[in-house]
C-alpha cells in the first residue's frame, strides 16, 4: 500500500506539471550533428552476434553523448540534429561535430555555407577523415573550413593511457590559468595549419613505451604540434581540436574539456538564454518554448541520483536572457512549479538577469515576453 501511495503521489505531481511541458519545442542555440553513416566507423571490435552489434555504442554515438554533456554542463540550449534536418542549420548559432567520420561533399558544402554566413563550428578528432566505413581519406573533407592539413594519427604513446598533455595560454581559464598541463586520451592527430591560428599545443610524454611509477609519464616539454586552432571562414569561425574532445567529455575523467568549451563559448555570441550555476553538475537544465511564445526553464536536481535518494535544497542560480534589441520590453518571470510566485527581473549589460529560487527536486520557471 505504501508503494502504491508513493506512485500515486508522483503521478499527481506529474499531472500538475503536464500543462507546462506539453506541446513545447526546444530552444535552438547549439546543434549537435549526427549522421547514420558514421555510426559503425572506427568500432574496435566486430561482434558476429547481431544483437550484440545493436547494443554496441560506437565512437560517433559516444562522442555525441560527450557533446551533450558539454552543453549540459555549460547550461546552454542544445539539440541533436540528424543529417535529415541539416537544411535547418541556419537556425543554430553553434554547431558541434562529434566524430562525424564521414562528411560527403554535399554535407561539407552545407557546413561551409553555414560558417560563411556567420555560424560557429566546433570540430574535434577524426571528423571528415573517412570516405566510407573502412576507407580513410588522405585529408579532411573540410580542410578549408578547419584551416589545417592532416598529417597522421599519433598512436606512439597509446600504451601510456595519456598520449599527450595540453599547454595553453592562461587566458583560456580554468586549469590553464595556473599553468597546468592536463592530459588527453590515448591518441591524437598531428595536423599542420594552413590558414588557422594555434591557441593550444601538445606536450609529449617523456617516454613512449613505459609507465613511470605505475602511471603515465609526465610531460617532457612543449612541442610544435597544434592541439587547438581557430580558423576564420567568411563571416564565421571554426574551432578544431586535434584530439577526442567530445569522447573525453563522455568519459567524465578529463576536467579540462569544460574549460576549453567555455573558452570557445566566450569567443562567440552569447546564447539567447543560459543558466549560471555554482555546481552545474548537480542540476539538469532544459530550455523550451511554449506554444504561446513564452520561455520555460525546467531544472531537476541530481542530488538524489548521487546520494542515495537524499534531497537537499539547491540553488537555482541565475537565468540570463540576452535582450533582442535595446528597446525590448522587460519580460515578466515567475515560478509556476512546485508553487507560483513572481520573480524580479534585473537588466545589466544587454541581458535580463533573473535570480532563481532554491529548489529540492525540480522546478519550472516561465518567462512571458
Amino acid at each position: 500500500m505504501e508503494e502504491a501511495r508513493r506512485v500515486g503521489a508522483a503521478f499527481g505531481e506529474i499531472e500538475k506539471m503536464h500543462p507546462f511541458l506539453s506541446g513545447n519545442t526546444p530552444v535552438r542555440y547549439a546543434g549537435i550533428l549526427q549522421d547514420d553513416a558514421s555510426l559503425y566507423v572506427n568500432i574496435p571490435d566486430f561482434y558476429q552476434d547481431a544483437t550484440l552489434r545493436l547494443k554496441q555504442s560506437g565512437p560517433h554515438l559516444r562522442a555525441i553523448l560527450g557533446a551533450m554533456k558539454l552543453c549540459e554542463h555549460a547550461k546552454i540550449p542544445w539539440n541533436v540534429v540528424p543529417s535529415t534536418e541539416w537544411d535547418s542549420l541556419k537556425e543554430y548559432s553553434l554547431l558541434l561535430l562529434p566524430e562525424l567520420f564521414i562528411l560527403s561533399e554535399p554535407m561539407a558544402d552545407k557546413l561551409r555555407a553555414y560558417v560563411r554566413q556567420g555560424g560557429t563550428l566546433i570540430c574535434a578528432g577524426h571528423s571528415g577523415l573517412y570516405q566510407s566505413k573502412t576507407q580513410k581519406r588522405g585529408d579532411f573533407s573540410i580542410r578549408d573550413l578547419l584551416g589545417v592539413r592532416y598529417l597522421r594519427t599519433n598512436q606512439d604513446y597509446r600504451s601510456n593511457g595519456w598520449s599527450a598533455y595540453l599547454a595553453g595560454d592562461k587566458s583560456i581559464g580554468g586549469l590553464f590559468a595556473c599553468s597546468t598541463t592536463p592530459p588527453v586520451s590515448d591518441v591524437f592527430l598531428e595536423v599542420q595549419p594552413d590558414t588557422a591560428s594555434c591557441f593550444l599545443r601538445f606536450q609529449l610524454p617523456c617516454d613512449a613505451h613505459h609507465w613511470v611509477n605505475w602511471w603515465s609519464p609526465p610531460p617532457c616539454g612543449e612541442s610544435s604540434l597544434p592541439a587547438g586552432v581557430h580558423n576564420s571562414y567568411g563571416k564565421g569561425s571554426c574551432y578544431y581540436f586535434s584530439f577526442d574532445l567530445f569522447t573525453m567529455s563522455a568519459d567524465e575523467a578529463y576536467a579540462c574539456v569544460h574549460d576549453l568549451f567555455a573558452y570557445v563559448l566566450k569567443q562567440t555570441e552569447a546564447p539567447a538564454v543560459s543558466n549560471v550555476l555554482e555546481a552545474p553538475h548537480m542540476v539538469r537544465t532544459a530550455f523550451s518554448q511554449r506554444e504561446n511564445g513564452n520561455l520555460l526553464l525546467h531544472q531537476i536536481s541530481q542530488l538524489p541520483k548521487h546520494f542515495s535518494g537524499q534531497c537537499l535544497p539547491l540553488s537555482g542560480g541565475l537565468l540570463r536572457i540576452r535582450k533582442p534589441h535595446a528597446q525590448a520590453k522587460t519580460p515578466k518571470a515567475g515560478l509556476v512549479y512546485p508553487a507560483c510566485a513572481p520573480l524580479p527581473v534585473a537588466e545589466e549589460d544587454g541581458f535580463w538577469n533573473i535570480e532563481l529560487p532554491d529548489f529540492t527536486l525540480q522546478q519550472l520557471v516561465e518567462i512571458t515576453f
